[in-house]
């Protein structure tokens, strides 16, 4: 996984280590837990909210964290520092070795929405898929691979997942909003990857007043919903144009137009509020 590494340098155990060796390296085995946290002008974004989910995943899935929250700061200045890095994502990954766990911050490969994806919205197609422990962020190679398989060969920017029993609770790296008769529905936070992005995207709609409703939206239902949104690190909040064969207006939405601002605002006022700068 760390072959995806970018830029010049990359943090194993505390360590510098040049990218180009990375191929000597032995590769870190299941099960990997990571975060990926979204650097803007040297400032990590919601970066506390991003370690209580590294956390929250090490719980999960009951694994001791080998790194403090300290030297995770320390070597994220560290990176920045030596690859010169301002804006971009930064992977915080821990793993097995022969028993022994490593952990690794580097910079990796990002998409961002486009200005025309973000003022139109982005094509998104249905993959029969369910997560066996969807509140842990976990890395699964196969699945992966095959999901990327699938958005390069439709020209699609994301693909929702669908579970066993026909509904569509999340993407498969981002989260997903609904518009539904003038109100929002999500699947309750049980049943996701829960997103940084996302649970702000809940509090802008509680501070809006816009209705919630936390369930998981059927298939068969797409053809009645006014609209839906991704929301993900990389990509805030990304209006989508078309499920499969149902087009949307999403772009035109004003609920989805409303909350974009908002968390547009949050993100500005963390930005400017944060302490970490480097």
């Amino acid at each position: 996984m760390i072959k995806e590494a970018i830029n010049e340098y990359l943090i194993i155990d505390g360590k510098s280590i040049r990218v180009e060796d990375i191929s000597k390296l032995t590769s870190p085995q299941p099960p990997l837990m990571y975060e990926v946290i979204r650097f803007l002008g040297g400032i990590p974004l919601f970066y506390e909210m991003h370690i209580e989910r590294w956390h929250k995943s090490a719980k999960l899935l009951g694994i001791e964290i080998s790194v403090s929250n300290e030297e995770i700061k320390q070597s994220l200045k560290n990176l920045l520092l030596a690859n010169n890095i301002k804006d971009g994502n930064i992977k915080l990954l821990q793993s097995n070795i022969d028993g022994e766990d490593h952990w690794y911050i580097y910079e990796m490969p990002h998409r961002y929405p486009t200005d025309l994806e973000i003022s139109r919205g982005v094509n998104v197609d249905i993959y029969d898929y369910e997560r066996s422990n969807p509140n842990a962020k976990v890395y699964h190679s196969d699945f992966r691979k095959n999901v990327a398989e699938i958005l390069h060969r439709h020209s699609l920017y994301e693909v929702l997942l669908m579970s066993k029993t026909g509904t569509l609770p999340e993407g498969s790296k981002s989260n997903v909003f609904y518009i539904y008769d003038d109100k929002i529905i999500t699947s309750p936070s049980s049943a996701v990857l829960e997103g940084v992005t996302r649970q702000k995207v809940l509090e802008a709609a509680k501070k809006l007043d816009i209705p919630v409703i936390e369930r998981s939206l059927k298939i068969e239902e797409l053809n009645k919903i006014q609209g839906c949104f991704l929301s993900g690190t990389s990509i805030g909040v990304l209006p989508v144009a078309r499920i499969e064969r149902h087009e949307l207006l999403s772009s035109e939405n004003k609920i989805i137009d409303m909350l974009k601002l908002e968390y547009n605002k949050m993100v500005l006022n963390d930005l400017k509020n944060s302490e970490l700068s480097w």
